[in-house]
């Protein structure tokens, strides 16, 4: 999901379109870790859009792109467990709501011949049960306050 601040989202910062109408509003956020942090790919009725995004921050963790996005340095993709309560609130806005993210997957790797300490077989358990059976999964419809004009 792609999400900005109000504030985020006022003009300011020189907005301007970009590929197909997809608009641009004052800097992306990176996330370090993903494969292409300056890309975001778009998916809608099985094509996949990729747009070359400009900003000047990259950080590694979610959380803190939410926290970034939040204080209006700019737009970021987030999880949409991560920011559900701010777009309940209306303190962030899903941009671009006819398109979607790819899905990310998973993985907990561990010696498979002894089995998981304690405390990462409790993350496991935790990451499963946050996941399983969750409305934001793929073919959900989306929650919280949209932009129509993103």
């Amino acid at each position: 999901m792609v999400s900005g601040s109000h504030g985020g989202l006022r003009g300011g910062g020189g907005s301007r379109f970009v590929h197909g109408g997809v608009r641009r509003s004052r800097e992306w956020l990176a996330l370090s870790v993903l494969p292409r942090p300056w890309t975001l790919p778009l998916l809608r009725n099985g094509k996949t859009l990729n747009i070359r995004m400009q900003g000047a921050i990259s950080v590694s963790a979610t959380v803190a792109l939410k926290e970034l996005a939040l204080a209006d340095a700019g737009i970021a993709a987030l999880p949409e467990p991560l920011a559900r309560a701010e777009l309940d609130l209306g303190r962030l806005i899903r941009l671009l709501p006819a398109y979607r993210l790819p899905l990310l997957h998973f993985h907990a790797v561990y010696a498979g011949n002894l089995a998981p300490p304690a405390k990462t077989r409790a993350f496991i358990d935790l990451a499963k049960e946050q996941i399983r059976d969750r409305p934001w999964r793929p073919n959900s419809p989306p929650r919280g306050r949209s932009n129509p004009n993103a």
